[in-house]
């Protein structure tokens, strides 16, 4: 993954950034259905995509607190598990150069290493 993330992303999402999200995917999918870009359809803003939001905040509102609590936290579950199979092993390595303690056995090892070589 490449960026910086935000440790506070998942508890920023709720029924609204959900309903927002799911606008946008909506207006593209409806812009891209025949595979090529429908100049017809204007791009998304609020003229263009204000009734699919509302619909959907609509729809949202129809559930009880409960039931917006299991499916918020079902896809931020879902997306902590998408984000974690993403993240990349890294290795840090030190800014420091190493010490060396005892400089005339490091350089009798040196010596002792390039007759072998």
């Amino acid at each position: 993954m490449k960026g910086n993330r935000d440790p506070s992303f998942l508890d920023r999402i709720n029924g609204v950034f959900i309903c927002f999200v799911a606008s946008a995917m909506r207006h593209s999918l409806k812009v891209w259905r025949t595979g090529d870009c429908n100049p017809v359809i204007q791009e998304f803003k609020y003229e263009t995509a204000w009734c699919t939001y509302e619909r959907l905040m609509n729809t949202w509102e129809i559930h009880l607190k409960a039931i917006q609590d299991l499916i918020v936290n079902n896809i931020k579950a879902d997306l902590a598990r998408r984000i974690a199979a993403q993240v990349r092993l890294v290795e840090v390595e030190p800014v420091n150069a190493p010490q060396v303690e005892d400089e005339g056995r490091y350089e009798a090892e040196l010596r002792k290493e390039l007759e072998h070589s």
